[in-house]
């Protein structure tokens, strides 16, 4: 069964009705999870938040977002677009994920490295208990000090504690200009320290710093047709994103940032890309990783981490 409420309130109902009975629910929002939590088990009531798609106030002043639970990642985004503002979170799922979901999973996603997580960009929650208890913790105030902050128990518990119905979102201030820098890399620790020379070098610009190995390349190629921008295989590759309000150094710190690089032999070669068009096929190679695998006819999910302390042969265990 599959119940989809449109307002807390319904939500509350559905909970208390269920808790009285016994029965057991599973939370759905766009089911993107890398973990299967909104996958039922047995034979569990099924409550999604797809209905639940309200924009409720964009305060464009504040730079605060409040919406339901049941909005998907990209249209908000689009939505905030309008008012030269945009959501502090980025994945490859955002076209069908539901910011309820991030809330509850918190997901990191592309943006993280600029905007930080979300335990520090939502600024209210809205949930209903097991019980049908509604917990209303939907603050707009950015700098609120008084008693417990109650809202981070719901952050990433994942449906645990109860179903988030609504959220307080701070965000940001659109960026006027976006470069990216596409390079590659012969061997893990280069890709360290193209990353260590990317905050060095681009600072309070650096918004993003993705890297892939040879056989994700090899995937995206083969199953969808991607094409790889240095025309060459090489080991690894690094996407750097860099995003401001002056197009002109911005693109002069990436470009110098990226010099310096093939100068140094941190990187082999590399690819700038300034046009909205050129950037999207470039990351396309990174968000379609997970994609990719599915035409193999297996479920995998994909999470690239760059851990500095860790041996390349762990890192891409854990991928699997």
């Amino acid at each position: 069964v599959v119940l989809k409420p449109a307002t807390t309130e319904e939500v509350s109902q559905l909970l208390k009705h269920c808790n009285s009975r016994n029965l057991a629910v599973v939370p759905q929002g766009g089911r993107t999870g890398l973990v299967g939590g909104s996958v039922p088990v047995f034979d569990e009531v099924v409550i999604s938040t797809s209905l639940m798609n309200k924009v409720i106030n964009i305060d464009k002043v504040s730079g605060i977002l409040v919406c339901q639970a049941g909005c998907v990642l990209e249209a908000l985004d689009n939505q905030l677009a309008e008012h030269n503002l945009i959501m502090p979170l980025d994945l490859g799922a955002k076209g069908s994920c539901q910011i309820g979901g991030n809330v509850s999973t918190n997901a990191g996603g592309l943006r993280l490295l600029r905007y930080g997580s979300l335990h520090g960009s939502v600024l209210g929650v809205e949930a209903v208990l097991a019980d049908g208890t509604i917990v209303d913790c939907l603050a707009t105030l950015r700098k609120d000090n008084t008693g417990y902050d109650v809202k981070q128990l719901f952050i990433g518990s994942e449906g645990t504690l109860g179903i988030i119905t609504a959220v307080a979102v701070a965000v940001p201030t659109r960026p006027q200009s976006v470069t990216v820098c596409f390079v590659a890399c012969k061997s893990y620790s280069e890709v360290q320290e193209t990353f260590s020379r990317a905050r060095g070098n681009l600072g309070e610009i650096l918004s993003a710093c993705e890297f892939m190995d040879s056989k994700c390349m090899e995937m995206v190629q083969q199953k969808l047709g991607l094409v790889n921008p240095l025309g060459s295989d090489f080991p690894f590759y690094v996407l750097v994103e860099a995003s401001g309000s002056n197009p002109v150094h911005d693109q002069e710190k990436v470009a110098a940032f990226v010099e310096s690089a093939l100068n140094d032999g941190i990187i082999e070669d590399g690819t700038l890309a300034t046009e909205p068009s050129k950037i999207q096929q470039i990351w396309g190679l990174r968000e379609r990783i997970a994609e990719a695998m599915m035409h193999d006819g297996i479920q995998r999910k994909v999470s690239i981490l760059m851990c500095f302390n860790c041996p390349v042969f762990l890192i891409m265990q854990s991928c699997c």
